[in-house]
């Protein structure tokens, strides 16, 4: 028997053993799970309640939503003449500009 019919040594590897997670891992992994189930019930609870109050009718809710947009579209029209210095008359003139 020569040196070339001479068969390859085995290889031995061993076995990675899975270390178990220590503590500190487990209660960030519990954090964050009980994080993201906070935010999925809040989200449903907010999501479930939707905009109404209570013992309101459809045409109140409307005329609520209309008179907000009213208000709102009111406040910015108010925001923009300040703004631009159109809210009240120029100083620099003795008569009054509408």
């Amino acid at each position: 028997m020569g040196p070339d019919l001479a068969l390859p040594a085995p290889v031995v590897t061993q076995a990675r053993v899975r270390e178990p997670m220590n503590i500190r891992g487990k209660m960030m992994k519990n954090a964050f799970v009980l994080t993201i189930l906070s935010a999925i019930l809040c989200a449903l609870v907010f999501w479930l309640g939707g905009c109404s109050q209570p013992g309101e009718t459809m045409a109140e809710g409307h005329r609520r939503h209309l008179r907000n947009i009213r208000i709102n579209q009111q406040e910015m029209m108010g925001d923009i003449d300040r703004a631009t210095l159109a809210d009240k008359p120029s100083k620099l003139t003795d008569r009054r500009i509408p």
